[in-house]
């Protein structure tokens, strides 16, 4: 019996259709934000943090499309006040005390260089609670590193999400061909505004930042979990073309990271980083073999660290401030193993941190959220 069988009493395929755990997700969640990390740790020309973002990105969208169409198959509708709630109980509270607490923090960052980050100004604060801090950082502040929170910028455009797509999946849910045919039109022309962008003379790294050019990064993960729901039989025929596909993704996701052409990185990279994600998790949960690497990212330390990436996210950094303003220089400037040394203390400060926010800030609500419905 595979491992997956043991796991959830069935394939890894009908634990991402029905399982109360979907195996390995929490472990990819670990990779993700540890990428982010140690790229903002110093290591940002060696280790790719926005690719990290992308696959957080992806997850939301292949997951929470998984949890909506569960619920329209068992109660024939989908209650948008009810997922709203959810999303609230479990996003807000955890960010409200990293916000307040970071702000007093803030106190203390007299020293502008290298963030040029202290007490959070009136704008800081509206735009991480109202969830607009990309648009923020690239019209008010005209993309200058200037934002207290400059990384809220990538929970903005999930939170974008979230406000948006449930009322897409309630309203054509039934309709197969129309939902696929909406999410392929959306990822083409975010791909094609991506290719405009440049030659309107927006900010930079519009096309990294705005939602309007990120959302497609969530709509393949839409897509995948379409076709994990209604075309399971499809895959449960692959055979050995899953592992194929697995291999695909992962030479896209290389050719991804390694190809540097500037037209390509701000516009197709985006892209052709969807289709890989989506080969992956084909691969990953529908070939046998991938039993093995499930199992890895299965680990209870992988999937604590996946627990906790919210938080770690939102709190991880705080620590190059903390440490620009002790020291008066960035942790990059280091000698590489000291820098090292440096990123993987903070790193376990940070999951500290945000373990003890999981446990204050999350925790008390959980009885609250799975009375609205939340899959825990």
């Amino acid at each position: 019996m595979s491992w997956a069988r043991r796991r959830v009493g069935g394939s890894a395929i009908d634990a991402v259709l029905e399982g109360r755990v979907i195996p390995g997700l929490d472990g990819l969640r670990a990779v993700s934000v540890l990428l982010v990390i140690f790229s903002h740790y110093g290591f940002g020309n060696m280790i790719p943090g926005g690719l990290g973002v992308t696959v957080f990105f992806f997850i939301s969208g292949f997951l929470i499309t998984t949890l909506l169409l569960r619920e329209h198959a068992a109660t024939g509708e989908i209650s948008i006040g009810r997922f709203y709630i959810r999303r609230f109980l479990r996003l807000m509270p955890e960010m409200l005390l990293m916000l307040f607490a970071s702000a007093i923090l803030g106190v203390l960052y007299f020293q502008p260089d290298p963030y040029r980050l202290g007490f959070p100004t009136f704008g800081d604060w509206t735009a991480a609670l109202t969830y607009t801090t990309n648009y923020y950082h690239l019209i008010v502040l005209e993309n200058a590193p200037l934002a207290r929170w400059p990384h809220f910028w990538s929970l903005s455009v999930e939170e974008h999400y979230y406000l948006t797509y449930p009322l897409l999946v309630a309203a054509i849910a039934p309709k197969r061909v129309r939902f696929v045919a909406v999410i392929v039109v959306v990822c083409v022309v975010v791909l094609a505004w991506r290719m405009t962008v440049p030659s309107l003379g927006l900010p930079g790294h519009w096309t990294y930042e705005a939602s309007d050019c990120r959302i497609d990064s969530i709509a393949y993960g839409c897509l995948t979990a379409l076709l994990f729901r209604w075309r399971s039989d499809l895959l449960r025929r692959a055979g050995h073309w899953l592992g194929v596909a697995l291999a695909v993704g992962l030479l896209l996701l290389l050719v991804s990271l390694v190809y540097r052409d500037p037209i390509f990185r701000e516009s197709v990279r985006f892209s052709v980083q969807g289709v890989a994600l989506a080969a992956i998790f084909v691969g990953l949960y529908g070939w046998d073999r991938s039993r093995y690497l499930l199992a890895m990212l299965d680990a209870v330390p992988m999937r604590k660290m996946g627990q906790l990436s919210y938080g770690a996210y939102l709190w991880h950094f705080e620590i190059p401030v903390a440490f620009s303003t002790a020291f008066g220089f960035a942790q990059q400037e280091l000698p590489i193993v000291s820098r090292l040394a440096v990123a993987a203390g903070a790193t376990v400060l940070v999951f500290a941190t945000a373990w003890l926010s999981y446990r204050v800030a999350n925790r008390p609500f959980v009885n609250l959220r799975r009375h609205f419905g939340s899959h825990l």
